[in-house]
């Protein structure tokens, strides 16, 4: 479990992560072997907090830290120095759209945070400070607040920007919705549905990762201005907290997921840093990843047949008895830009009536070198009434040494 209000380390120029908790998972797969981690297996997923009077199911909260569920949703109270009142989901998400209908908390120096973080320190983040990171003025005149909007990967931060806003609001008065959408492509930022800021993946800088690895939702504030932080900390928050006017409150109303790879558990098969191609853009010191197609009940006669791949293969193959369109299946195959060709259908039988689902996998060929690491995902499915099965078939690429890439078709 993550302790609350230990706070996290900030470089020089105040770019920071919300939390000790974003730098320090409880175990880290690209230093150690780790538990498969819970997936969304949904869709979709929304929770309107105002509606809980208690912790909802499938989020936890920071020890030592209280967080309330009244009428106006989830309340993170900033008190006193060491504060950090923080929570954040069970389940992970590899890619889609994160939308968090909050208020952010008032007071010089508080800072309110919306973050996606991941086990490998991957992490995309919304930043705000009660007082607009110290801009003057203060209200701002044209009502154009600062918003801070991050990218950290595997544990570096490589893109940092202070965002504006292009018309006014409050957003420690009023209620906005934040999001963020994440794929193998781009990161962007909205702010009621309007785009404040998009970044490419083809775009990372040499030495750098772009995050690709599953992400749980935390939420939360801090006292970037605690008395006992240091001088840069203190000056990036907008300044030393005022603790005479305390408690300085964040509200969040409701959070929705999109969720662009549904699946039971996320497991990486091996702590692996390798260089592959992102479509056709190479990005250096990648965590290799792999996803498994969906699981079925009853496969077609296109089931999938997997080539797997081995220590000394030069190669792996994923064939099918039919030939795919290219779409790619599952954000878990798509960060590193792999790919593979393989059809398969999903028969689900629900009450009288059944369903079928198909995905299908772009063609690739990926040079492999001796190490192998992978994300697996694993999927459930119902059979019938009461009844059910769950199958994983692992699609399996080689990884290539640090230093060189990998071809790949599609996208």
């Amino acid at each position: 479990m993550i302790k609350g209000g230990i706070i996290g380390l900030l470089t020089a120029l105040g770019l920071t992560a919300f939390a000790n908790g974003q730098l320090e998972p409880d175990c880290n797969p690209l230093k150690t072997n780790c538990q498969p981690k819970k997936a969304l297996s949904k869709d979709s997923y929304y929770i309107d907090f105002t509606k809980e009077t208690s912790l909802p199911e499938d989020w936890t909260i920071a020890d030592h830290a209280v967080v309330n569920f009244t009428s106006n949703g989830a309340e993170f109270s900033y008190t006193k120095n060491g504060d950090a009142p923080n929570m954040w989901s069970d389940f992970y998400v590899l890619g889609g759209r994160y939308d968090v209908e909050m208020k952010i908390a008032p007071g010089q120096g508080v800072i309110s945070s919306a973050v996606l973080s991941s086990d490998t320190q991957d992490e995309i983040n919304f930043e705000f400070s009660g007082n607009q990171f110290g801009q003057k003025p203060f209200p701002p005149k044209d009502g154009k607040w600062a918003i801070e909007t991050n990218v950290h990967a595997q544990g570096k931060m490589w893109d940092g920007a202070a965002t504006y806003k292009k018309d006014a609001y409050k957003p420690a008065e009023q209620f906005h919705k934040y999001s963020v959408e994440w794929d193998e492509s781009h990161v962007s930022w909205y702010v009621d549905d309007k785009v404040v800021r998009s970044i490419a993946a083809k775009d990372t800088p040499n030495g750098f990762t772009f995050p690709q690895s599953p992400m749980k939702l935390q939420l939360g504030a801090w006292g970037g201005g605690d008395s006992d932080n240091s001088f840069w900390t203190k000056q990036w928050a907008g300044g030393e907290v005022d603790l005479k006017s305390a408690p300085y409150t964040m509200f969040v109303k409701s959070v929705k997921i999109t969720n662009k790879s549904p699946a039971c558990q996320y497991k990486y098969n091996d702590k692996v840093c390798v260089s592959t191609t992102y479509g056709y853009d190479t990005i250096t010191n990648n965590l290799y990843s792999s996803a498994s197609s969906p699981a079925s009940s009853s496969l077609s006669s296109d089931s999938t047949s997997i080539v797997p791949t081995s220590a000394d293969a030069t190669s792996s193959t994923i064939q099918s008895s039919t030939s795919s369109t290219e779409t790619p299946v599952g954000y878990p195959t798509s960060p590193d830009g792999l790919s593979s060709t393989s059809s398969a259908e999903t028969s689900v039988a629900q009450s009288s009536e059944s369903q079928s689902a198909s995905r299908s996998l772009s063609s690739s060929s990926v040079e492999s070198g001796s190490a192998s690491g992978s994300v697996s995902v694993s999927q459930s499915s119902t059979q019938s009434a009461g009844e059910s099965a769950t199958t994983s078939t692992p699609v399996s690429v080689g990884t290539t040494p640090s230093g060189s890439s990998a071809t790949v078709e599609g996208f």
